[in-house]
């Protein structure tokens, strides 16, 4: 055998793996980035691709592919004509992505965020915690608190009486506050002459 072959699998023996990449479907998630080889020739280009289909969302030659409030419209344009929004970008850290980041996260709304922390609450709650040197009991922590004697321990909830829920609620705050978000992305929705969209 050659030389050649023998550096040849000693290079490949060096080759990093590629990390294991799943998609649980369309509109899972989106690719997007600046292409900037053709800029000197006055083209920027801007892209997106749903990472499940490979389906390319949008590619358009645009005045700069670099500017937060560009690159959120065609974000914004996107999510309109797909009449819903992604739920994760795959993006750069760079600041053009900014803008379109924090829109993102104003169209998948509060109520899907509470639904993924339901998840995670649920999934919790339901597995199995191991003895530790932390003097962790073991056990399921629905179980736990919910079934402390089979355990061999005690439930110590001090019960409350309707009134004196009355009295509490007086220092509590039921009313939302302002979403400091929401705030800012009508600042942009006007800004822009965007409308949101209606679903």
């Amino acid at each position: 055998m050659s030389k050649g072959f023998y550096n040849n699998l000693t290079w490949k023996a060096h080759v990093l793996r590629r990390r294991s990449y799943t998609n649980p479907g369309t509109n899972f998630a989106w690719h997007i980035d600046g292409y900037d080889k053709l800029k000197p020739y006055g083209f920027p280009i801007h892209g997106g691709v749903d990472s499940f289909s490979c389906r390319v969302m949008w590619l358009k030659i645009c005045p700069l592919n670099n500017d937060p409030w560009y690159v959120a419209s065609l974000f914004y344009d996107c999510v309109k004509s797909n009449r819903g929004c992604v739920r994760v970008l795959r993006t750069d850290c760079g600041t053009e992505n900014v803008t379109m980041a924090a829109m993102q996260c104003y169209f998948r709304g509060n109520d899907i965020l509470q639904v993924d922390l339901d998840h995670v609450r649920d999934h919790w709650n339901t597995h199995y915690l191991r003895k530790s040197h932390h003097d962790t009991v073991p056990g399921r922590p629905h179980e736990l608190f919910y079934l402390p004697e089979n355990s061999g321990f005690e439930d110590f909830r001090s019960p409350i009486t309707e009134q004196q829920f009355d009295d509490m609620a007086v220092y509590c705050t039921t009313d939302e506050e302002e979403n400091i978000f929401e705030e800012y992305f009508n600042y942009a929705l006007e800004s822009l002459n965007l409308h949101r969209p209606t679903n």
